[in-house]
């Protein structure tokens, strides 16, 4: 619970940091917009904090940040939701429906959401290293979904909100060091 609140906590202060006092977002919207992105990043986190610990510590397959994670996942998804037009995200949309890209993004999301119950359950009802597998497979999938519609601002740092990387970016880094360190082969004892 500790590292949920930490993650939690950080995620809500660069969020805040890097879209209502460098990017100027409105504060009228922080409690939608500029939290949402905290939730998304939380959320990813904590499932990158959970391949971790499976892989590399023995028995923390009931880790709490499993079920925080989800909570976390919930909230993205609803409050993106709320949120979801032109208005917030005009890079989704061009005349009006949503871009190539935008679409294989949702599709992610969308497919990560209606898994994620079933791979957490997995995670008591398998091999730690069958579990821990699907648990990066879920993991990476997420960080596509955040990828495709932000990876083009990575590119052009000198535009990067006080000099702040986005969070797509970061989400997608953290995917793939859950990608390395599910299938880094454990050493039997």
């Amino acid at each position: 619970m500790k590292t949920a609140i930490f993650v939690l906590f950080g995620s809500t202060l660069y969020a805040t940091v890097r879209y209502n006092v460098c990017k100027g977002v409105s504060w009228n919207d922080w409690s939608v917009y500029t939290l949402n992105k905290a939730f998304a990043l939380s959320a990813l986190t904590l499932l990158v904090v959970a391949v971790i610990r499976q892989r590399f510590e023995k028995g923390s397959a009931k880790d709490k940040t499993l079920s925080m994670a989800g909570l976390f996942a919930f909230m993205h998804g609803l409050l993106s939701l709320v949120l979801f037009s032109p208005v917030y995200y005009e890079k989704f949309f061009i005349q009006g429906k949503l871009t190539l890209l935008a679409s294989w993004s949702l599709l992610f999301g969308a497919g990560a959401a209606g898994s994620m119950k079933g791979v957490l359950q997995a995670q008591a009802n398998q091999s730690a290293d069958r579990g821990v597998m699907k648990l990066t497979l879920l993991v990476f999938f997420i960080g596509l979904h955040a990828m495709l519609p932000g990876f083009q601002g990575w590119f052009t740092p000198s535009k990067w909100p006080g000099g702040m990387p986005p969070i797509t970016l970061i989400s997608f880094v953290f995917a793939l060091i859950a990608l390395v360190a599910g299938f880094y082969p454990r050493k039997r004892i």
